[in-house]
């Protein structure tokens, strides 16, 4: 027997024996029970449905039949469950009316614009009639409520249903039911069907509008599925796992900005099946994404009679409505749902002195628009604001440019909102890597709107546009500095990750061609620490400035490699098919050579960190990959989805942490002696 099933068994139990007692109680204060008697027959049932066109009589002649105990379609009380999608379904989705979308628009341009970036407000304003409520934009609504609590969520979702829509005359958000529809709910829960509303609209935003709606009182909360958000518990939002921490009394559980998944076609049944437990017996919605939903319930292995409906929109008179009914109710007849006319079957939609406007849409003219809240071409770099870094350390004869690596998983392609707390994953970043340069030289390291880990997943022309904007910053930092801080000194250019990307676009750039300036930088190029990286032949030949480094003390070359264990097949910093020209930081050999672990001077993993001598070898394999030996994949995993099992991309810096500090300083030291400034950096 299952847990649903034994409760309401004792449920049962107990009612039965106490019934005597209680209900002449009950009936002396005028209190009846939650349920009414059922109406499954009588001239009442469906009034706000018209006779004679198919689909009230086939609900009402369903609903007699399996309520029937002496009958042979019965379906016992605990077994009458029916599911309900929500928008399209129970309450208006068409455009300005539709709940989520429009919260969003309202929070993000009008109500909380101080708290959302550019990159939403600029989604917000761009949304137009005809857009797809899809898993990205779903995505944009999860990151701009990050940092509420989930009741401060809920109260606004309650909150901003009070507010009307352009759509509809005399008509607030929350009013958006079909009144046909509530009245059909009702009806199920009078003749014991268990309610469930499973939408495509986030589950607490969807929990928020049902607890305010006319169907109040016959959906418990917990019988609500939708869209998931990811929350976690204050103060620690960015640890992987809940297992590593425990809820205290007073502590708070908030939206992180992260996304869980879209409850659409197929997540309906898979999430049905994992959180009621049985195939519903009736199911109602409007849509394509509804239809996996619709199967699941009238699949042949139910062991009871159910049905599916579907509402088609094809009222353009009380509604906005423009769906063809011939075409719509055909096609959903083929699959076997019953289809549900709004224009013929409702004999009402809305409350009385609700009517529709004369326009459907806000006109265009006041409508915010994208070019209103644009993003700045660059970050102003005068600014000591936008530095992470800024002449960090001692005044020395040269500099370490650096650039941080992806810090940003939330975004959907780049940092827009560089907030503090984004910020300060910038510096936790930079930290971990500035003590292999700090000894050396004086740092200088941009806030940029970087590519988030999100955009390197993203199809090639998104990919690019995203790179694009991220170095388009980092080149308007290092243009700042060159024109207001250099002054002649050596530059090292360094970083890790999309940080050693960005330095090979600073070369592209800056170093090549025989201008006075490119001539100058390359002279004064001490080294590039390109590390989690890869350059290629192509690369070389199309940059003759990007010279790979070919041993321990070549000064102006790349010093560039990324690690794995020799198991994998491709990255996104060496794809399939293609060769990196990489060198080992354990002997500087660019060629297969093993350098085996007594080599290490030592890893170090956190910022301070005391280092492990010879933790691991390494070695070059055949696609230019630095395989690293000594430690296995389990210790070290990816870190980060976008990475295979066996890829140690996280730890390229970090295995070999002291032999880069040591080849920064010496390979400064020949540096200088070739420039005269022998032990000015030493």
């Amino acid at each position: 027997m299952t847990e649903r099933k034994l409760r309401i068994w004792r449920a049962t139990a107990i009612i039965a024996l106490c019934t005597l007692l209680t209900v002449s109680v009950l009936f002396a204060f005028g209190v009846g029970t939650k349920r009414s008697e059922p109406a499954i027959n009588g001239t009442d049932a469906l009034a706000l449905w018209n006779e004679g066109t198919g689909a009230r009589d086939k609900l009402i002649d369903y609903v007699s039949a399996v309520t029937q105990e002496d009958g042979s379609d019965f379906i016992p009380v605990e077994d009458r469950i029916a599911v309900f999608d929500m928008d399209g379904t129970l309450t208006c989705e068409t455009f300005y009316t539709y709940y989520d979308t429009m919260m969003f628009m309202e929070y993000c341009l009008y109500d909380h614009p101080e708290r959302v970036s550019d990159e939403l407000k600029a989604v917000a304003a761009s949304i137009q009639p005809g857009y797809v409520a899809d898993e990205t934009l779903a995505r944009n609504f999860a990151k701009a409520y990050a940092g509420m609590t989930v009741e401060e969520f809920y109260d606004y979702v309650v909150e901003f249903g009070q507010k009307k829509t352009a759509s509809f005359n005399n008509m607030r958000y929350i009013d958006g039911f079909y009144l046909p529809m509530v009245e059909l709910v009702k009806y199920l829960y009078d003749n014991g069907f268990e309610i469930w509303v499973i939408s495509g609209t986030e589950r607490t935003t969807t929990r928020a509008i049902v607890a305010n709606s006319p169907i109040r009182d016959f959906v418990e909360p917990e019988h609500v599925i939708g869209t998931d958000f990811e929350v976690k518990q204050r103060g620690h939002e960015d640890e992987p796992s809940n297992m590593d921490f425990k809820y205290e009394n007073g502590d708070e559980l908030v939206l992180t900005g992260g996304f869980i998944q879209k409850n659409l076609n197929s997540n309906k049944s898979i999430w049905i099946e994992q959180e009621i437990g049985q195939r519903p017996v009736l199911a109602f919605g409007n849509s394509g994404s509804d239809t996996s939903m619709m199967n699941y319930a009238i699949d042949a292995r139910n062991p009871y009679l159910a049905q599916a409906y579907m509402i088609v929109a094809d009222d353009s008179e009380r509604e906005w409505g423009t769906q063809d009914w011939e075409a719509k109710s055909a096609d959903y007849t083929a699959k076997g749902f019953i289809p549900i006319s709004m224009k013929n079957d409702f004999a009402k939609i809305y409350p009385d002195g609700i009517t529709k406007a004369a326009e459907q849409y806000i006109p265009a003219d006041i409508q915010p628009s994208v070019a209103e809240t644009p993003a700045p071409d660059t970050l102003d770099y005068s600014v000591p604001d936008n530095w992470a870094y800024f002449e960090l350390g001692e005044d020395r004869a040269v500099d370490v440019f650096l650039i941080c690596p992806t810090v940003d998983t939330r975004s959907e392609t780049n940092s827009f909102d560089l907030n503090d707390k984004l910020r300060g994953k910038f510096i936790y970043a930079l930290d971990l890597e500035r003590g292999i340069f700090e000894e050396t030289g004086r740092l200088f390291s941009p806030y940029y709107r970087q590519m988030s880990i999100n955009a390197y997943t993203l199809p090639e022309t998104e990919r690019d546009q995203a790179r694009e904007i991220a170095y388009a910053d980092v080149s308007a930092a290092f243009r700042w500095y060159l024109d207001n801080e250099n002054d002649g000194r050596g530059i090292i250019l360094a970083g890790f990750s999309q940080g050693g990307e960005m330095c090979l676009e600073l070369l592209k750039e800056y170093y090549g061609g025989d201008s006075a300036e490119a001539q100058a930088l390359r002279e004064q190029l001490i080294a590039v620490y390109s590390i989690g990286w890869m350059v290629t032949e192509e690369m070389t030949s199309e940059y003759p400035q990007i010279v790979p480094a070919f041993g321990e003390t070549d000064t102006g070359t790349v010093i560039c490699f990324d690690c794995e264990d020799g198991n994998v097949s491709e990255t996104i910093v060496i794809p399939a098919g293609m060769k990196a020209l990489s060198i080992n930081p354990l002997n500087w050999k660019t060629d297969g050579t093993p350098a085996d672990k007594s080599l290490n001077h030592g890893a170090v993993f956190e910022a301070g960190g005391e280092p492990v001598p010879e933790l691991c070898g390494a070695y070059i394999g055949e696609k230019g990959e630095l395989i690293v030996t000594d430690v296995t994949a389990a210790d070290y995993p990816p870190g980060l989805d976008v990475f295979p099992e066996g890829a140690y991309h996280l730890y390229d810096y970090m295995f070999f942490f002291t032999n880069l500090k040591e080849n920064v300083a010496m390979r400064t030291a020949v540096w200088s002696a070739q420039h005269n400034l022998y032990g000015a950096a030493a």
